[in-house]
C-alpha cells in the first residue's frame, strides 16, 4: 500500500498546492452539529479516503479538492465555495487510504 503512493508520487511532477476553505469574499463557516469548521470537516473526511473516487487508495490533490469543493459547497447551500490555487500536478498525491 505505501508503495503505491510513493509509486504516485514519483510520478506526480508535484508543486505547490493550495487548498483554501474560501473564496476572498466569503465567509469560512462553522457548524455546531459537526463540531467543526465546515472546510475543516470534509478535508478530514477526504483524506479518510471518502474523496478516493477510483479507489487506487491514492487520494490526490484533485481528488481531494472535487470531493471538498462538492461537500462543502452543498453543506453550506453554496455560501462556501472552495479554491484549489497553485503550480502543480493535479494527480500530485497527498493521502493514502488505510484500508
Amino acid at each position: 500500500m505505501i508503495k503505491s503512493y510513493y509509486d504516485a508520487l514519483l510520478k506526480s511532477r508535484g508543486g505547490l498546492a493550495l487548498l483554501l476553505s474560501s473564496r476572498e469574499e466569503e465567509i469560512s463557516l462553522e457548524d455546531e452539529t459537526i463540531r467543526s469548521g465546515v472546510f475543516s470537516h470534509y478535508v478530514e473526511n477526504g483524506l479518510k479516503g471518502y474523496a478516493d473516487t477510483n479507489k487506487d487508495k491514492v487520494i490526490t490533490i484533485q481528488e481531494l479538492y472535487e470531493y471538498v469543493s462538492r461537500e462543502v459547497r452543498n453543506h453550506t447551500m453554496h455560501a462556501q465555495r472552495p479554491i484549489l490555487s497553485g503550480n502543480f500536478d493535479p494527480l500530485m498525491p497527498v493521502g493514502m487510504v488505510n484500508r
